[in-house]
């Protein structure tokens, strides 16, 4: 049994999430890897100083750091003019809330366009910043990710160990890829898993599903 599991299949998507700030959020029957719903992540087009999100949030407690969670993920739409580009969208992250109940936003999923697709990247976060993201590392996958194909996603961290703890990302069948991780995860109060799209301008319209999410502790 998962520590926390969702199929979008309940009467109402925001079912078993903590916080929901789906704006943009839906659920959607069209297309789906676990019938008859999946969870459709939409934000529109953007200017320049813009941004939007449509997301969920759910609260685990993660034992001596770990932390792993899988969904199903597919991108629909997902368009960036030059030069932004290179900031890419977020498709998940990994929030901590800390001993003060403050919430640090530590390990960012971030797809970036590539030939034939995108390519995500795992983004580690100033655990001690303010509000806001600053990235202190960011580790590119090599694997591709294609545009309107379901695949599964796995991102997780091992307990935590000052100076030695480590995020794997793995991506359908391909090999996970290891990175050692410039800051460890904090402990803390526990975490949030959050799924769905935030982007920043200049972007265009934006449309990402979701399905089958598990959370489990790594002992």
């Amino acid at each position: 049994m998962h520590a926390f599991c969702d199929d979008f299949d309940t009467p109402g998507f925001r079912y078993g999430w903590d916080l929901g700030m789906p704006d943009g959020g839906s659920l959607q029957s069209a297309a789906a890897t676990s019938p008859p719903n999946a969870f459709s992540s939409k934000t529109p087009a953007l200017d320049a100083g813009e941004s939007a999100l449509a997301d969920l949030h759910a609260r685990v407690l993660p034992r001596n750091g770990a932390t792993s969670y899988s969904f199903d993920v597919r991108i629909g739409s997902l368009t960036f003019p030059a030069p932004a580009a290179a900031s890419g969208v977020t498709l998940a992250r990994i929030e901590r809330l800390d001993i003060n109940f403050n919430t640090h936003e530590v390990l960012d999923l971030v797809a970036r366009p590539a030939a034939n697709g995108f390519r995500l990247v795992l983004q580690e976060g100033a655990i001690d910043g303010g509000g806001g993201f600053s990235v202190v590392a960011a580790h590119p996958l090599t694997t591709p990710l294609a545009v309107g194909t379901w695949v599964r996603v796995t991102v997780s961290a091992s307990p935590w160990d000052p100076g030695k703890q480590t995020a794997t990302a793995q991506i359908g069948a391909a090999p996970g890829e290891t990175f050692s991780l410039v800051q460890s995860l904090p402990i803390g109060l526990g975490a949030f898993i959050v799924l769905g799209v935030r982007a920043t301008g200049p972007a265009g319209a934006a449309e990402v599903s979701y399905d089958n999410v598990t959370y489990d502790d790594v002992p």
